[in-house]
């Protein structure tokens, strides 16, 4: 199963899309200080809290302060990396 790090958000490979995951109608994966881009034969699904990636060709991970991740076709979660602080825990921004 293909995994990958990209700044703030792991893609881990799923077997399915959840049956509530409704399309998504941009390409931004995640919207912080820089956006993650999903680009090419690829659509993102988004459930209540959880996102999801369907690519069916050609498709890549972009993101302007990382290399840019070319995926597989499958279909993935996106997590959304957090940090502890010693006080609370953080979503990891980038």
């Amino acid at each position: 199963m293909f995994q990958a790090r990209h700044g703030d958000i792991l893609i881990e490979q799923i077997e399915r899309l959840p049956k509530t995951a409704k399309e998504k109608k941009d390409n931004v994966i995640l919207s912080a200080s820089h956006d993650h881009v999903l680009e090419g034969e690829a659509k993102i699904y988004e459930t209540k809290n959880k996102t999801y990636l369907k690519v069916m060709g050609k498709a890549n991970l972009n993101h302007e302060e990382h290399k840019k991740i070319n995926l597989p076709v499958g279909v993935y979660q996106v997590i959304r990396q957090i940090e502890f602080n010693g006080y609370e825990n953080m979503a990891v921004e980038d």
